[in-house]
């Protein structure tokens, strides 16, 4: 259970509680109770044995009681029973008594769900144990998974690490080649250049040697002649002898050879070391980087790494029930400045960290992009925090300490015994079971038996059982198979007809009726104190307060489910005493009832009594004179009053001596219902004796005779024809769901072009805003007096402009200043006639049907006079109205807003709807028609059209014509006739998306209807209610009684209710049935004779209303009925209904609102006018009438309520 158990909640069975949880158990106690049905129940008190009424309860699960219909829906989960405090079946006889008993049981609780219980027990651990099985399963596959996906990794990294090696060892390559090519190139044209400057210096000596060869030549020839004698010996010596000529050539010429023999060695050299060191070069750039170069680097890598791995220690110790994601690398670390080295250097402490050794932090981490952390607060399986990342080429070390981290070595494993970081369940309880289906409970065999043996007892026709609104108990358990007789009474209807006020004093529920100390006090003289305790609340006294956060209550209460409050140990037998005490209650209430009722009289109209056969034949009434010539009548004569025993003997009544069977018999004391005037039993000396019931030539009934033979019989009908519901036809409910949702998006684009002609931001406007609206059409009640209004808007285009990348982002919200529609800073031109109840003009449905006028009317002449008549027939579904003029009951706001309220896109503040007050200028205040009617002279300013006509002759020609005041407002013409419509246009969204709501789109859902196994298609199933201020009928889920009317019904929502295949489905309908009523009450000649004539009674008081009406009928321009003959023509002219549909729908009102009293205070403000208007009103009708007038009174005066 989600909740705590409180300490008030009983941890024992009640003691006074027989607890039915076999078949066998089940046998034996319908057996007692079938023998009290047919035996009786002893009181002990009077020693009487009165009839055995058994009060029967059901407890539901699986059920939306506001949205789902029990037809169909819901599980019987428990039901009790109970037939009066002075029986015991614990003690196995059931009868007065329990003497051999400690403690009596007189209260029976059945359990349905023992059975499921425990197989949806076994059920859930069974699926737990598969579950934790799949999830252990699941958590190996995982490990298995990681694990190869972490194989495959170090595939992959070892692999992209032997690519990457490659690719720097063949860049190194092809580096060094590059450089050696280059070298020898540099050195290759060094040497040439040195060659070149060698011999060109050698030819500059040779050059300048050349004249100092030739001048040595000729002096050696010359010497040569001179001495030939000893010319040999002159010529050895002078050879042998240095040269002493100027320039001394032959000594410098020599070291100038041996350079040039020099430098051409050298060149030869350089191009061999050229070609022989590009290995070299290659090897030397392909060799790692001596590791001094990188020693500063790597220390600072290293203590960068170790505070990142303290944070993360002291992260993980901070929050350990958030772990990191293994799989999930931090951050990649931001790049480092500089030459990016050529080696990866590894901490030796990364050893430690792979191995997981030890405590406190270690860590390994590369400076080429790779890196791994390892924390561990124990070296063997605690906490513990692994991070890994492949970033460059790792050393051996760095590998195995990420491959270690990530598995979790030194740490806790994702399936080791570490910490458990899932959810944690706030209540270690058992959990709560899910609810039970209707097959799964019927599949137990134990509920089965217990069902198949309580099917006796509630078949049976001896057994009267009593019920709390029979109609859902009796629908939930025909839904379990057993199928209910013997109706003995619902304390429900009993109530309404015992007290028709209760609504407003403590209302018909169980509980408000069962803590009436005064409706209960007559129960005292044979009941024990403790026997009248009342029904608490399941509120009261199982809800619990919800839990922030941190474990304290909030003031927010939650409600378990009905389920878990039956089966969780801490509220089990609490909801045993809760289930058991509502039947006990029940039983209390219906006997204190029927006493109350049998204390009453009800005198029946003599009419009605001769009809039922309870009277003589009535003499005829004399017609009444007219209210002005009647005289003061002396009360009726009435018969003598009989005292009649309180307490159980009260049912032991007297008839009445002589009272008249008329309305006024019961003047003193009593009160109307119905036909019937019901008089209190009087306490006199007499002796009682008991009336005759429902004998011939008596009209003297109690209230219980009344119930017994007319609301008994009439409530168990109404389950009938609940549980039989009305077939529908899916198909074409779903065709015109479509088709409304068409036209509702064409009359909302209609409008918004309409208002975005006249204000440009209207584009983006919500027409739903009542706040919107009223700033268009209302631009004065702008407190600033500016006209203008910002509201914040949707931006149609947001979603589109994101999805194509606009730029600027467009965005979500925009400003949407608002004006009147007729220019900004223009005063507004429409009168303000309706205000809410803060003062601001409304917007509200009426209002702005007024506004548009006639349904279609403006719509058609605009088409007319555009020329577009094809379109005009085109869209004559169009001119079909969704609903009446004036069908306008409540006064919200239009879009469901309150007054000065707005949603959240308007920027208003928020608020309900608030109740608005019509009003005109003759009925206000003397403040409030000091400020209306200076508001009103502002905004009567005198405008004319543009062929020159005034206010007053557009308003007059708008009103003949049947269009809207938004006519004379924009100044006639066209623009009129298109403000009108599209104002038409706008109550067509509101009463569109109404239709939807609450007729096409509910009467398809399964929550209200159920599949017609036998001829197929769907039943929908309503849930008719008797208990209305009225005494007429309502449903609800849905309400069939408030479809569509038939000539109004755009989109044949009627037309979805059909019969079976071979069945003809027959309507039929009372013709205002109250009004018939009130003519033969009041003897008035012209209703009878209305009535005798036939026809629309309705037609016929607005005929006498309205001088306008009579005129028209005179001069042939509409009829009041038309039959058609038996040809069956068709009208020549409209109907009065048709072309004074406005006036007829008054006309309505005022006739229902004079059958049920309402005065003319309360038609002024229905109709929105003055007190003196309704006044009058009220006159001609009673001046038509004159005998209905005194019995109105007369009816008045006799009510008197409690």
């Amino acid at each position: 259970m989600a909740g705590e158990a409180s300490p008030q909640l009983l941890s024992a069975p009640p003691l006074d509680v027989l607890v039915v949880e076999t078949a066998a158990q089940a046998r034996a106690v319908v057996d007692q109770l079938l023998r009290l049905a047919e035996d009786g129940v002893r009181n002990p008190a009077t020693g009487a044995v009165e009839q055995a009424y058994f009060a029967c309860d059901t407890e539901v699960a699986g059920i939306d009681v506001k949205e789902e219909s029990p037809v169909g829906h819901g599980v019987v989960t428990c039901f009790s029973v109970y037939a009066g405090p002075w029986l015991d079946f614990g003690a196995g006889g059931g009868g007065g008594g329990g003497a051999g008993a400690a403690v009596a049981k007189p209260r029976i609780w059945v359990d349905l769900l023992k059975g499921w219980e425990r197989r949806a027990r076994a059920r859930q651990q069974a699926e737990r144990r598969v579950a934790d099985e799949e999830g252990r399963i699941a958590e190996r596959l995982r490990a298995e998974e990681e694990e190869a996906q972490r194989a495959a990794a170090e595939e992959l990294r070892a692999a992209e690490e032997a690519r990457k090696a490659q690719e720097a060892a063949a860049k190194a390559a092809a580096r060094a080649a590059a450089k050696a090519e280059e070298a020898a190139a540099k050195a290759e044209a060094k040497a040439a250049a040195k060659a070149e400057a060698k011999a060109k210096a050698a030819a500059d000596a040779a050059a300048e040697a050349k004249p100092v060869a030739k001048r040595v030549r000729k002096t050696r020839a010359s010497v040569a002649q001179a001495a030939e004698g000893p010319a040999g010996e002159a010529s050895t010596e002078s050879a042998a002898a240095p040269s002493r000529v100027p320039g001394d050539a032959p000594a410098a010429a020599a070291p100038k050879a041996a350079r040039k023999r020099r430098t051409k060695a050298d060149i030869e050299a350089s191009a061999q070391e050229a070609g022989a060191g590009a290995p070299a070069a290659a090897e030397e750039a392909a060799a790692p980087a001596p590791k001094r170069r990188a020693t500063r680097k790597s220390k600072k890598a290293l203590e960068a790494a170790a505070d990142a791995q303290q944070h993360a220690v002291e992260a993980a110790v901070a929050a350990p029930a958030e772990p990191p994601d293994p799989s999930a690398a931090p951050a990649a670390a931001p790049k480092r400045r500089g030459r990016k080295p050529k080696s990866s250097y590894v901490a030796a402490a990364a050893e430690d960290a792979g191995a997981g050794r030890g405590g406190g932090i270690v860590a390994a981490f590369s400076l080429d992009s790779d890196w791994a952390v390892s924390v561990s607060s124990n070296g063997s399986g605690g906490n513990g925090v692994a991070w890994g990342a492949n970033g460059g080429s790792h050393s051996e070390a760095a590998q195995e300490a990420v491959s270690d981290c990530a598995s979790g070595v030194g740490g806790a494993s994702a399936a080791g015994s570490g910490a458990a970081w899932g959810p944690l369940y706030l209540d270690e309880g058992e959990p709560e079971l899910p609810p039970p289906t209707l097959q799964e409970v019927l599949e137990d065999k134990e509920a089965a038996g217990i069902l198949r043996e309580f099917s006796r007892f509630f078949g049976d026709e001896r057994a009267k059982k009593v019920w709390h609104n029979y109609g859902f108990d009796r629908h939930v358990l025909s839904n379990m198979g057993v199928h209910c007789k013997g109706f003995g009474g619902d304390t429900l209807h009993m109530a309404r007809l015992h007290d028709a006020s209760r609504k407003l004093q403590g209302g018909y529920s169980l509980e408000g009726l069962s803590s009436d100390r005064k409706l209960l006090e007559v129960l005292e003289a044979d009941l024990q104190a403790e026997a009248l305790l009342p029904k608490r609340g399941m509120k009261d006294r199982f809800a619990r307060p919800k839990r922030k956060g941190d474990g304290s209550p909030t003031k927010a209460r939650f409600m378990p489910p009905m389920h878990v409050l039956h089966t969780s140990e801490a509220t089990r037998y609490e909801w045993v005493d809760y289930s058991a005490l509502d039947a006990k209650a029940t039983w209390n209430v219906h006997r204190a009832l029927k006493a109350h009722l049998e204390a009453h009289y009800a005198y029946m109209d003599d009419y009605l009594a001769h009809k039922l056969g309870l009277g003589p034949e009535p003499r005829p009434k004399a017609a009444l004179p007219a209210p002005q010539q009647q005289q003061q009548q002396p009360a009726p004569a009435r018969g003598p009053r009989r005292r009649v025993p309180a307490g159980p003997g009260a049912a032991q009544l007297a008839r009445p001596g002589g009272g008249n069977g008329g309305l006024n018999g019961g003047r003193n004391g009593g009160h109307v219902v119905g036909a019937m005037s019901v008089v209190a039993a009087a306490a006199v000396a007499e002796p009682a004796r008991a009336p005759a019931q429902g004998a011939a030539g008596s009209s003297a009934l109690t209230q219980m005779d009344v119930y017994r033979q007319y609301w008994l019989p009439f409530g168990e009908l109404l389950t009938d024809m609940e549980q039989a519901g009305v077939r529908v036809n899916r198909e074409h409910l779903r065709t015109q769901e479509a088709q409304a949702k068409l036209d509702q998006a064409a009359a909302e684009a209609y409008f918004r072009d309409w208002a975005q002609a006249k204000v440009p931001a209207a584009k983006y406007m919500n027409i739903s805003s009542g706040l919107q609206i009223r700033q268009l059409l209302f631009p004065d009640a702008v407190e600033d007096g500016s006209g203008v209004r910002v509201f914040k808007a949707e931006n149609p285009d947001h979603e589109r402009g994101i999805a194509e990348g606009w730029k600027p982002k467009p965005l979500r919200f925009v400003d949407m200043p608002l004006h009147g529609i007729w220019g900004q800073g223009v005063p507004g031109r429409l009168q303000v006639e309706v205000t809410t109840e803060k003062g601001s003009p409304a917007v509200s449905t009426a209002v702005l049907r007024s506004l548009a006028g006639k349904p279609g009317a403006a719509f058609k002449a605009l088409q007319e006079l555009d020329g577009t008549a094809a379109a005009a027939a085109a869209a004559s579904r169009d001119l079909i109205p969704i609903v009446d003029t004036f069908d306008d009951e409540g006064g919200d706001e239009f879009g469901g807003f309150g007054d000065d309220a707005a949603s959240a896109a308007d920027g208003g503040g928020g608020g309900g709807a608030a109740k608005q007050r019509r009003t005109s200028r003759r009925s206000q205040t003397a403040a409030a028609g000091e400020g209306q009617q200076q508001q009103g002279q502002q905004q009567q300013q005198q405008w004319q059209a543009e062929d020159g006509r005034s206010q007053e002759e557009l308003s007059a020609e708008a009103a003949s014509k049947g269009w809207g005041k938004m006519y004379a407002a924009m100044g006639g013409g066209r623009e009129g006739l298109w403000a009108c419509a599209a104002i038409e246009k706008l109550c067509e969204v509101s009463a569109i998306d109404k239709l939807l709501s609450a007729f096409i789109v509910p009467l398809q859902g399964d929550d209200i209807s159920t599949p017609d196994a036998e001829r197929g298609g769907h039943r929908v199933h309503c849930s008719l209610n008797l208990n209305t201020e009225t005494g007429r009928l309502s449903a609800r889920r849905p309400n069939l009684q408030n479809q569509p009317a038939l000539e109004k019904d755009r989109y044949k929502v009627r037309k979805a209710f059909c019969a079976s295949e071979g069945n003809t489905l027959i309507v039929a309908d009372y013709g205002q049935l109250e009004l018939r009523l009130l003519a033969h009450m009041a003897n008035c000649q012209s209703m009878l004779r209305a009535f005798e004539l036939g026809g629309d009674f309705h037609s016929r008081t607005a005929l006498g209303m309205y001088d306008h009406i009579k005129a028209a009928i005179d001069k042939g321009e509409c009829l009041l009925e038309w039959d058609g003959g038996p040809d069956h023509a068709p009208c020549p002219v409209p109907l009065l209904k048709d072309k004074f549909a406005s006036e007829r729908r008054k006309a309505k009102v005022l006739n229902f609102s004079i059958a049920y009293g309402k005065t003319a205070h309360g038609l002024s403000k229905d109709w929105g006018v003055s007190l003196k208007e309704a006044e009058e009103t009220l006159k001609r009708w009673y001046a038509d009438r004159p005998e209905a007038h005194r019995p109105a009174k007369g009816l008045l005066k006799n009510v008197s309520l409690k």
